[in-house]
Formats: structure tokens, C-alpha cells, sequence
């Protein structure tokens, strides 16, 4: 059982990249991770009135052996998309900030060099380098933050 959800194109890349080997085929999410379960919580009955699903990227629903059905809790609501649209970007972006300063810290590899190569393993053409940059020093500057200097008049 599948269904469609719409989210940011740039994710969309990622998590065919990630989990399909860059086939358009649809997404199944290992139960390892948290999306996996995201889903299977945010699935729910669907609505009589609701229109056949649309959207950018297809996923497989959850099925375990007990609890939801997915014949019959097919169903994603706007506001679940939004919820799950950001746990994948929360995905990306952990993996982007390791990859950086991992391939910073044991190769010795300049920030922008990291960026460019993460950008090309995962075929990332709906977001600017430059974007994922800033978002990266944004991210350094929160964990080690600048101290000004206090300079003591005589």
C-alpha cells in the first residue's frame, strides 16, 4: 500500500537518493528509522469526501503485524505531511552537518570542498550550495559561538 505526500523538491532528492538508489520508484523507509514510525502514527482513516492522494513523492505505509491495517489507515492529512516533511529535513540535515565536519576533522578536507561532495553523492539540484554553506556556519556559530574580546582601558 502506498501513498503520495507532498514535500520541499530538495528532500525529495535526498530521500530517493538515500533510500532508492535514485530510482522514482516509492520510498520504503527501513523501521529502523524514526519516519518509520512517524508515519505509522500519523496514518489515520480516510476522510468520504477526500480526493485521490497527489503529490511529489510516493511512499510506502508501514505495516506491522499488529496494529493499523494500511488497506484501511491510508490516509496522511496536510498537517501530518508538514510533520513528516520535517522530520526528513531534520534527516538531511544531521546527515549534512556530520558529513562535514567528519570529512573536516579525519581528512582535513576544506568546509566547501565537504559540501560540494555531499551535494554530488546525494544528486542535490533543487538547493544552492551556497545555502547548504551558510546553513553550515550557521550551525558552527551555534555550537561554538564567537566571544568578543573585552578590552580593558588603562
Amino acid at each position: 500500500m502506498t501513498t503520495k505526500i507532498t514535500i520541499k523538491p530538495y528532500l525529495k532528492e535526498y530521500i530517493i537518493a538515500k533510500f532508492c538508489n535514485g530510482e522514482e520508484i516509492p520510498v520504503n523507509f527501513p523501521s529502523k528509522f524514526d519516519i518509520y514510525h512517524t508515519i505509522w502514527n500519523l496514518t489515520e482513516k480516510r476522510p468520504l469526501n477526500c480526493t485521490i492522494d497527489n503529490g511529489n513523492i510516493e511512499i510506502h505505509l508501514p505495516k506491522r503485524r499488529e496494529g493499523k491495517n494500511p488497506r484501511d489507515y491510508n490516509y496522511i492529512s496536510a498537517k501530518s505531511q508538514k510533520i513528516i516533511e520535517k522530520k526528513i529535513e531534520h534527516l538531511f540535515l544531521c546527515e549534512f552537518h556530520e558529513f562535514v565536519t567528519q570529512q573536516k576533522q579525519t581528512q582535513n578536507i576544506p568546509y566547501i570542498d565537504s559540501i560540494w561532495e555531499f551535494v554530488k553523492i546525494y544528486s542535490l539540484d533543487n538547493i544552492s550550495v551556497d545555502t547548504l554553506w551558510k546553513d553550515y556556519y550557521r550551525y558552527k556559530n551555534r555550537l561554538f559561538p564567537k566571544k568578543k574580546r573585552k578590552y580593558q582601558k588603562k
